[in-house]
């Protein structure tokens, strides 16, 4: 994104955490890595890894930011969904035309809105999906059944972990 996706998405600061990646739990990078003591998460992880891990946290920042768009797009389109009713109920009853007009406005603009919708809760699945690819892909090491890895890699997230505290029990 450059500056002005910035300025013509500024929403909530609650939506400002979305296009951040998660970090990498400390204990995941020592088991992955090769030295006794890894300086970066990067470092633990095979040259190919290292790509994939860089596209999966580039395909999360871009559905991120897809989010704000759409998220910005739908508050503007609902809005002028209202100011459509609004005009629509202005309009005399003897203006046929006029309030055919308006009607087919309305229903554009409600197919965009849930269009937009759309767009939101698929960016979000496109999110989740990439972030248990990346928590497999940290897990590739890990000596432990297939069905034990995606109970962990598909845990929801609760923190700015990769994978957080429901490492603990693990760990012990």
């Amino acid at each position: 994104p450059i500056g002005h996706d910035k300025k013509y998405y500024n929403l909530a600061p609650e939506f400002s955490k979305f296009p951040n990646t998660l970090e990498v739990d400390e204990p995941i990078i020592v088991f992955a890595s090769f030295s006794a003591i890894p300086n970066d998460a990067e470092e633990a992880l095979k040259p190919e890894e290292k790509r994939a891990e860089l596209a999966l946290r580039r395909a999360h920042v871009s559905d991120a930011w897809a989010i704000r768009a759409a998220t910005a797009a739908s508050f503007f389109t609902r809005s002028s969904l209202r100011w459509l009713r609004h005009l629509r109920d202005t309009i005399p009853a003897s203006n046929i035309r006029a309030h055919q007009d308006v009607a087919k406005l309305i229903a554009h603009a409600d197919f965009s809105a849930d269009a937009i919708f759309n767009v939101v809760k698929f960016s979000s699945r496109a999110i989740a999906s990439q972030i248990a690819a990346r928590r497999l892909l940290w897990l590739r090491h890990w000596q432990a059944d297939i069905k034990h890895k995606w109970q962990l890699a598909s845990v929801p997230i609760s923190e700015n972990k990769l994978f957080g505290s429901v490492l603990e029990p693990l760990l012990i």
